[in-house]
């Protein structure tokens, strides 16, 4: 997954997202990036749809 820093606001359940990911938390990831995926952010919308896939 290519998950990379969107900025402040994002920077906290990014930051998270992507320590969950190292450890294989996939369930994790994706409660940490769906709020800002449904704020729009687009980077968090990828990254949400790439570790679903999994």
């Amino acid at each position: 997954m290519a998950i990379t820093p969107a900025g402040t606001a994002l920077a906290g359940p990014l930051d998270d997202a992507v320590a969950a990911y190292s450890r294989g938390d996939y369930a994790k990831v994706l409660r940490l990036l769906t709020p800002p995926a449904n704020a729009g952010n687009v980077l968090a919308q990828y990254n949400f749809g790439t570790a679903e896939a999994l």
